[in-house]
């Protein structure tokens, strides 16, 4: 009895502990692939990001290109009137146009003011933005008449030249953002990536909101931002502080309790921030059905070796019970054979002591 109990209790013991390891197995292989898959997706959008990246920067710099045309145009310091300035930026902008395309330059003096073929007009939206250290300036603004994001591209001038006695320092072109929204989607992401573009103060200046669970409203990012619940990374302030760093972070996120993945790069020679949102699902796809794949077979490996175990355990306990009964018959045999013996003795002793009996009467009574 004592040790059936504790054959049950042994077997009870090994699956305990198959129960644990198998929990702890699954749990281990779950966190190394969930690593290798994140570190393939990041890697993944971080060549992707640099891809749309690299395809904005080359439209960007053909706005530079036509800036600088134009600055050349003016090869001597001198003196003209509004009625002057107004003609030539009209002349520029026709000439550059394209049927697809109205660009509009603008000329700021060194008071704010700036001058369109219209003529003068009043203090520039971006003058508070203007530099006079002689480099080329990108930025992103809000026209405040019309409402309009823009970009502004922005060159000092390269000759003295003065409309009326005032100085002009700078030639700009302003295109509206939406004129480069093509250039943020990528066929790679299933062109389900939400892109946001902000400026380095997080004032959001397009945002393409392609659902429900992305969509964002509002002008400051940083309290979208803060919402997000991270998954590699502690909070908001180490994704700003990482992106400052090297110009570029990626990490997984949940939004509305659905995972996404958060890009944040830079544009060189720019104000702007680029930030995209990708669903999990359309990131590293063929990682993730390898993953998937690995994670079924190991656990129908986990199964089939407890299948395996509970049919090892049950032949053992098979052949403990038939070692028990031949063990338990041939107690009862030897018991039986003890018990024979014992009554063929008592039979002996009796035949004995009636045959002493018999002799010890039948002496005297022949005497007499």
């Amino acid at each position: 009895m004592k040790r059936r109990i504790i054959e049950k209790l042994l077997v009870a013991i090994i699956f305990a502990l198959f129960f644990i390891v198998a929990v702890l197995g699954v749990q281990k292989f779950n966190d190394f692939t969930r690593e290798r898959l994140y570190g393939e997706a990041t890697s993944q959008l971080e060549e992707l990001t640099h891809q749309v990246v690299e395809q904005l920067q080359i439209r960007l710099d053909f706005q530079w290109d036509r800036l600088d045309q134009l600055n050349s145009l003016q090869k001597s310091s001198r003196d003209i009137t509004e009625k002057d300035m107004a003609r030539f930026l009209e002349t520029q902008s026709k000439y550059q146009s394209t049927q697809k395309e109205n660009l509009e330059f603008i000329a700021i003096d060194d008071s704010g003011y700036y001058y369109t073929p219209d003529g003068q007009q009043g203090i520039w939206t971006g003058s508070e933005s203007l530099t006079y250290d002689g480099k080329r300036q990108n930025f992103l603004l809000t026209d405040w008449n019309t409402g309009v994001n823009q970009m502004a591209f922005v060159v000092p001038a390269k000759c003295k030249l003065s409309v009326d006695g005032t100085l002009i320092t700078h030639y700009a072109l302003i295109r509206p953002i939406e004129e480069i929204s093509g250039y943020f989607r990528n066929s790679a992401f299933q062109n389900q990536n939400t892109t946001y573009v902000c400026t380095k103060q997080l004032i959001l200046m397009f945002g393409d909101n392609l659902n429900e669970v992305t969509a964002f409203h509002g002008r400051n990012l940083r309290h979208f931002l803060q919402d997000l619940t991270y998954l590699h990374i502690p909070n908001m302030e180490t994704l700003l502080e990482t992106q400052a760093r090297s110009r570029f972070v990626c990490t997984d996120i949940l939004l509305k309790d659905q995972k996404y993945y958060l890009c944040m790069s830079t544009i060189d020679n720019t104000d702007w921030l680029l930030t995209f949102l990708v669903p999990g699902n359309v990131v590293a796809t063929s990682t993730q059905n390898m993953v998937a794949y690995l994670l079924r077979l190991f656990v129908f490996a986990l199964v089939g070796f407890g299948l395996l175990l509970m049919i090892v355990c049950l032949a053992l306990a098979q052949v403990s019970k038939k070692a028990s009964i031949v063990a338990l018959k041939s107690a009862n045999e030897a018991a039986l054979n003890e018990a024979n013996q014992k009554l063929a003795e008592a039979s002996r002793a009796k035949s004995d002591f009636l045959a002493n009996m018999s002799h010890d009467i039948r002496t005297p009574m022949n005497a007499i």
